[in-house]
């Protein structure tokens, strides 16, 4: 992997594949958030890449420093904001973070957060979306 930063020191993918691979060897996470900070940096907003980093990303939201919360938060703001809602959804299943990305959603067009709100809940998932008037849940809608 350094060999390949070595000669690409500006792939983004490569700074969060350094991470992964870290952690994945057993290393605490909190020792390789400047490969994550190197990623954002570099690869701010390319979906193919925040697909996969997103999920590792709000696994361990808790334990992010505040600067790495913002980025993950505007992450998946941009995700849904582009209308990739079923892959938001599938990244944001189980996230403790609904709560912080709440009021995040309000500058996200109307037709977009309507089509979060039917997702949701087509998905057994019950959560508040702003500006989307709450729905009795009805599976089959």
């Amino acid at each position: 992997m350094d060999l390949a930063l070595g000669c690409v020191p500006t792939e983004g993918f490569l700074w969060f594949i350094r991470y992964w691979s870290a952690i994945n060897a057993g290393s605490p996470a909190s020792e390789h958030f400047e490969e994550l900070r190197m990623s954002y940096l570099l690869a701010p907003f390319e979906g193919w890449i925040a697909f996969r980093r997103s999920p590792y990303v709000l696994a361990i939201y808790d334990a992010l420093p505040a600067d790495l919360k913002l980025s993950a938060l505007n992450e998946m703001v941009a995700i849904i904001a582009s209308g990739f809602i079923s892959e938001a959804v599938n990244i944001l299943r189980g996230s403790a973070v609904w709560d912080q990305l709440h009021p995040r959603l309000e500058k996200i067009r109307l037709d977009i957060r309507i089509e979060l709100d039917k997702t949701l809940r087509a998905r057994g998932l019950n959560v508040e979306i702003p500006g989307v008037a709450p729905r009795e849940f009805r599976p089959w809608q």
